[in-house]
């Protein structure tokens, strides 16, 4: 039995509060493959379209929970025609008051193409007919995504031969002639390629989130560029390329391999944001199914990625008040909540506030990695 015989115990306050209002829940979020899973929160329900019958159909799956894909509402929405195939990394975006879904899909060579929802505000209703993107462009394209920037000005980027490529938009299926090669795989985590970009924002800072190598390989990972608000996106000088490692890769430890291809989203209220990613549970990467993690800011507002995970709990926050030196007591009272993922302990010493900061038993992404 734990004795309190080092400190004068005046009291404890347990604080549990739920993200996004929910209990627990377990990763992934689908049952089945649900490659380069790109999420759109609009109105009251999350979306995201999936390539599914074998790569020949595009159907969208409607949530009204983030956390939970398995009994979506689901609207097959393009069929692929003779003569197409391989239909790929479908994101749904909001253009100019109108909904559109952005893919990749093999005609003679891999292209991107978009689909409108004739409703905006039903994207579960009928969609209009296959529209080309870049049509003059003579080279082929996967992976398009879009760029809401701060400078008020919208830009299209998309990959060709394992390169990340920008343009601004003219208008949501029209790309202007002026284009930037911005990255190519540099790095040895990058290994042969980059990929799967998406865009997120925070204190007038577009953040771009890319993955580096093969999307079946058990390394495959996420790096992050970034531009203030108002640079413009087309000069390269105007971009930060990110640090020499990736921001978010696989975690042995929870069985977590692969991780890539994501896309970010919010919490119901806005407060929060998510990002939505696929990955594979074993290191032989058979299958690539979406799951989420949640996204924070340090206290100069740049984002910290967790590390992939399979349960995501409310954290517990719990504030010790106690009298002279009670670390130590501290430490044993919530060594058994561990389980907890998140848990911060927060414990008052002679009058100061101090931070024991998050439990974690993670290893450095060199161990990981190696």
């Amino acid at each position: 039995m734990l004795r309190l015989t080092s400190a004068v115990f005046v009291g404890i306050l347990f604080h549990i509060y739920s993200t996004q209002a929910q209990s627990t829940f377990t990763n992934p979020i689908f049952d089945t493959r649900s490659a380069d899973p790109a999420v759109l929160r609009h109105g009251n329900y999350y979306y995201i379209p999936l390539s599914t019958n074998g790569e020949r159909q595009l159907t969208l799956y409607r949530s009204s929970k983030l956390s939970n894909f398995r009994n979506a509402d689901t609207k097959v929405v393009y069929n692929a025609a003779e003569g197409e195939s391989d239909i790929w990394a479908s994101e749904m975006h909001e253009v100019d008051g109108q909904v559109y879904i952005y893919f990749s899909m093999r005609r003679d060579d891999h292209r991107v193409y978009a689909i409108q929802a004739e409703d905006p505000n039903n994207p579960m209703g009928n969609w209009g007919p296959v529209i080309p993107i870049m049509g003059n462009w003579d080279r082929g394209g996967i992976d398009g995504t879009i760029l809401k920037h701060g400078n008020g000005q919208q830009y299209f980027s998309w990959v060709t031969d394992g390169a990340l490529w920008i343009a601004r938009l003219i208008n949501a299926t029209t790309v202007h002639e002026s284009r930037l090669r911005l990255r190519k795989d540099t790095l040895d985590w990058e290994c042969c390629q980059n990929e799967g970009a998406y865009f997120f924002y925070h204190d007038n800072v577009s953040y771009m989130v890319f993955s580096g190598g093969d999307t079946w390989d058990p390394n495959y990972a996420l790096g992050m560029m970034s531009i203030d608000g108002d640079k413009d996106p087309m000069n390269p000088s105007h971009w930060w390329f990110g640090e020499e490692k990736p921001v978010f890769w696989r975690n042995d430890e929870e069985d977590v391999y692969g991780p890539g291809h994501s896309s970010f989203t919010t919490s119901p209220d806005g407060t929060e944001i998510w990002m939505v990613y696929h990955g594979a549970s074993t290191p032989s990467y058979t299958e690539r199914i979406a799951r989420i993690d949640k996204i924070t800011f340090d206290e100069n507002g740049k984002p910290v990625f967790p590390r992939p995970s399979v349960i995501i709990s409310p954290k517990l926050e719990i504030i010790l008040v106690m009298k002279l030196d009670s670390s130590k007591v501290a430490s044993q009272l919530l060594s058994p909540l561990k389980i907890f993922s998140g848990l911060k302990l927060k414990y008052f010493r002679n009058g100061s506030d101090n931070d024991t900061g998050r439990a974690s038993t993670c290893k450095q992404f060199g161990q990981e990695r190696g």
